[in-house]
């Protein structure tokens, strides 16, 4: 019998990677300047979920609100590093939701932490323009 945790997993690898379902290609840039283009312990080209825009409750109106910055969902199994809060990183990811439209980069937001699920094994990243910093 398979833990349900581990297949939970290998189904996030195939939905959340997969460039046949939701994954689109993201590459990373650590504070060290190494590119991160592949996944783990593989030739893969490291893919997760890249959303452009999401819907975030606003407290102060109580009403719903569209952020514009991008938000990108990685199985932390496929990093070769695993980014820390804190830390300058540059994020490629594709300008629309296509697989092979042109890279944009970003950086990890200095004002919004990353929130890692270790039940699951995935991390959120919160992305802003490289002009705001």
């Amino acid at each position: 019998m398979v833990n349900l945790r581990v297949q939970a997993n290998k189904d996030l690898e195939r939905s959340m990677e997969s460039e046949n379902d939701w994954g689109l290609p993201v590459v990373l840039i650590d504070p060290d300047g190494n590119t991160i283009v592949t996944k783990k312990d593989s030739t893969d080209r490291l893919s997760g979920q890249v959303l452009l825009n999401t819907v975030e409750y606003n407290p102060d109106t109580g009403e719903d609100i569209v952020v514009n910055d991008p938000v990108v969902t990685l199985r932390m199994a496929s990093l070769t590093r695993i980014p820390e809060n804190g830390e300058t990183w540059v994020v490629k990811i594709p300008q629309t939701p296509d697989p092979d439209a042109d890279l944009v980069s970003y950086l990890l937001s200095p004002d919004k932490a990353m929130k890692f699920n270790r039940s699951f094994g995935f991390v959120r990243m919160y992305l802003q323009n490289l002009d705001q910093s």
